[in-house]
């Protein structure tokens, strides 16, 4: 019997636009196949020109320990090696979606197990799922779902859950409801998740022995007391911190991407970085230069003055936007793939920042708010997450010692990043 299904509603409403995506998840992305994917293109490829090309397009991984055992190359123009001319799969034309590795089928579903249940949410990757998460008040509610919501569900083990993640749905709930609360700028949201990481620290984190489950309670309890939102929202608003240095992080992050960044990605990093260069040159004309002033405290000055007009003209619409990233991040990730929550809040403040900066730099968005923004949290979300190894590595480089600060700390300096 097939376990129940739930979904984000907008997953409910999802289908594919194949050929008509103006950014097709088969150009960017790797694709990794595991043992089960090769068989199932092995079986269906049987002739020998089938044969041939599979072998010339699917080579072996070496060395991993993940489940995944092979992958498909990437075209110089980083296309998928079965993406035909008329932008469509080769493998699906002639074979059909049943043949499909998991990944591409599933694509941009994400699918966890919970229970005897397994939920459907999203990756703003897509395009289409950007839009209808980003712009439906109602997109990222939980609800039953039809079979129809994803192709397949595939078989996963699972043993007993380790005590941080034995209590998931009660930590998740929580979170959702703190994300969810619009009386407060999302920054102070994710911070309220950061200071229930903090003061669960002692017992609740990965690895951590078994503990009396009260002790939970207690906090997350807590955590949704209005007075305590309300003072970890005074206090946010009272620190000043300098942001010249988060700032140098978040350009650093949004460069480091660019070697490897798809043609759409770097000319949209491109326009909005040369836009704050130019502005900061009329500021200062001679800032980063000998003798003149310093290029980060000039960029940040501008930075800061975009961001306050961008929130003055569409405040209330870029809030929105945020927070249902926000809200779909902690469907989609669940917290346990961070060592503890105040890591895990900071990483998405970390995405957080850098996606308001994009924002507040885009030539249009005040024209065209609701595509400029659809484009900036999709082409960054499949940047990211084409990766996924690059948020952990963030976590572990940029650590509190680096920065100057302790746990909680880095995790403000970068919610103060966002406004």
């Amino acid at each position: 019997m097939a376990p129940p299904l739930f979904a984000l509603r907008y997953m409910t409403r999802f289908k594919c636009i194949a050929q008509a995506c103006e950014d097709s998840c088969c150009t960017g992305m790797k694709v990794l196949l595991t043992q089960q994917d090769r068989e199932r293109l092995t079986a269906a490829m049987a002739s020998p020109g089938d044969r041939q090309e599979l072998e010339a397009k699917v080579l072996p991984l070496v060395g991993r320990t993940d489940g995944f055992e092979s992958e498909i190359t990437l075209r110089p123009d980083r296309t998928c090696g079965f993406l035909e001319e008329d932008r469509l799969c080769s493998v699906w034309k002639r074979h059909g979606e049943s043949v499909l590795p998991d990944v591409c089928s599933l694509f941009p579903r994400v699918l966890s197990y919970l229970d005897e249940r397994v939920e459907v949410a999203g990756t703003l990757a897509c395009p289409e799922a950007a839009r209808l998460c980003l712009l439906a008040e109602d997109s990222l509610e939980l609800v039953e779902a039809p079979s129809s919501v994803t192709e397949r569900v595939p078989p996963v083990t699972r043993g007993t859950p380790e005590p941080y993640a034995a209590h998931l749905e009660e930590v998740r709930a929580c979170g959702a409801e703190l994300l969810g609360n619009p009386r407060y700028p999302v920054q102070t949201r994710i911070m309220m998740i950061a200071e229930l990481g903090v003061r669960t620290a002692a017992f609740f984190h990965r690895g951590a022995p078994a503990f009396e489950p009260a002790l939970l309670h207690e906090e997350l309890a807590r955590a949704r007391r209005p007075e305590v939102q309300e003072e970890i929202h005074q206090g946010l608003a009272s620190v000043t911190v300098p942001g010249e240095a988060t700032l140098q992080v978040i350009i650093q992050l949004l460069t480091s991407l660019q070697p490897a960044g798809t043609a759409r990605y770097n000319q949209m990093v491109n326009v909005i970085l040369n836009g704050y260069m130019q502005a900061a040159m009329q500021l200062e004309p001679t800032a980063g230069e000998p003798g003149g002033p310093e290029l980060f405290p000039v960029l940040q000055r501008v930075y800061e003055a975009r961001r306050a007009r961008l929130d003055a003209v569409l405040g209330e619409k870029i809030s929105q936007y945020c927070a249902r990233y926000c809200l779909n991040e902690w469907y989609r990730e669940w917290y346990t793939k961070s060592p503890d929550l105040v890591s895990h809040a900071f990483k998405l403040l970390l995405r957080l920042a850098a996606l308001r900066f994009l924002l507040a730099g885009h030539p249009y968005i005040e024209q065209a708010p609701e595509p400029c923004a659809v484009e900036i949290f999709q082409i960054f979300t499949k940047q990211v997450e084409r990766d996924f190894q690059l948020m952990p590595l963030l976590d572990q480089t940029l650590t509190p010692e680096s920065l100057g600060v302790d746990a909680l700390g880095r995790t403000v300096l970068f919610a103060k990043a966002c406004g």
